[in-house]
């Protein structure tokens, strides 16, 4: 699982563990004040080895 966040176009969080993780979530206080709509998220979740939970998800 990783986590990317950006604001105008400059990452601001770029979180990607070593170790699987069940929850992730970051913070950096230089940025207050931010409106979610400047904000652009990716997410990624890896499901190898789990398909079935894979075709769960999306459902």
């Amino acid at each position: 699982m990783s986590l990317k966040l950006s604001y105008n176009g400059e990452d601001i969080i770029d979180y990607n563990p070593i170790d699987n993780q069940w929850w992730i979530t970051g913070f950096n206080p230089e940025y207050k004040d931010v409106a979610a709509g400047e904000l652009t998220v990716i997410f990624t979740v890896d499901f190898t080895g789990r398909e079935s939970m894979y075709y769960d998800f999306i459902k």
